[in-house]
């Protein structure tokens, strides 16, 4: 399930609290407009193309559903409706290759009014809502696995735009593109726990890159290094796990 808390301002991952769960985000959508703060960035030049659909492997198709679920979530910022019934396509055909599009699919048409009525945090409630609901998909199906792994990919797309966003400002947001190294060690636990015992490629590749990540945000690297470091480690994984192109140059 998404919604972890409703965490108090943060800072950094220096400002993390004891309690490490304060510290996690309730969905992207905190990450996104906790970057971007008293700005007004064009975040359509951080959408995706085209959004590859990985129908032959479950795990990548489950970690691409994660991804879209991180663009609607992104459109909403940029309330760009459009966008919105774009992305419910691509939906589609990843509920429909992991066998869960009957179960999901009656949430379309309510999705669709609020984006064209401007109602953005209905959008968000709704995301977040049918990730639940892809949630208990899964687990009806006995694949918990693909659960876990569809919010893995939702923070990955998060973090990879965060971090591409953070790049082109003139220095890096006082938020972290991560959020925390709070947040990365909960993803990073809870995806080691559901992928052991499994060796697909793609899991391998998936755990390498957060015990990287992992190493990158626990280290006394700047700012600057880490989000350079961040990068440098997201963006082959993402085109390799969710088929994401390379950052196009444009303004921020």
């Amino acid at each position: 399930m998404l919604v972890l808390s409703l965490p108090p301002a943060l800072a950094g991952p220096e400002a993390a609290p004891a309690s490490a769960v304060e510290a996690l985000p309730a969905s992207p959508a905190k990450l996104f407009a906790s970057l971007a703060k008293d700005t007004r960035p064009q975040w359509r030049t951080y959408f995706r193309a085209t959004v590859p659909h990985a129908t032959g492997d479950r795990c990548k198709a489950a970690l691409s559903l994660g991804a879209i679920c991180a663009d609607c979530y992104l459109a909403a910022e940029a309330r760009d409706a459009q966008q919105v019934l774009n992305l419910l396509t691509d939906m589609t055909a990843l509920e429909m290759a992991l066998s869960i599009s009957r179960q999901a699919g009656g949430t379309r048409l309510k999705f669709i009014e609020l984006a064209e009525a401007g109602d953005w945090n209905g959008v968000r409630a709704e995301i977040a809502g049918l990730m639940t609901l892809h949630e208990q998909s899964f687990a009806a199906q006995r694949d918990d696995l693909l659960a876990e792994l569809e919010r893995t990919g939702c923070w990955l797309r998060a973090w990879h735009t965060g971090a591409r966003y953070s790049s082109r400002q003139s220095k890096p947001p006082a938020q972290p593109c991560i959020w925390s190294a709070a947040l990365l060690d909960d993803i990073r636990t809870r995806t080691a726990k559901a992928t052991e015992g499994h060796d697909a490629p793609a899991l391998k590749t998936l755990t390498a890159a957060l015990d990287a990540l992992h190493q990158t945000w626990s280290g006394n690297l700047d700012a600057a290094a880490r989000l350079a470091a961040t990068l440098k480690t997201l963006d082959p994984l993402m085109a390799d796990l969710i088929g994401d192109a390379p950052a196009r140059q444009s303004s921020p």
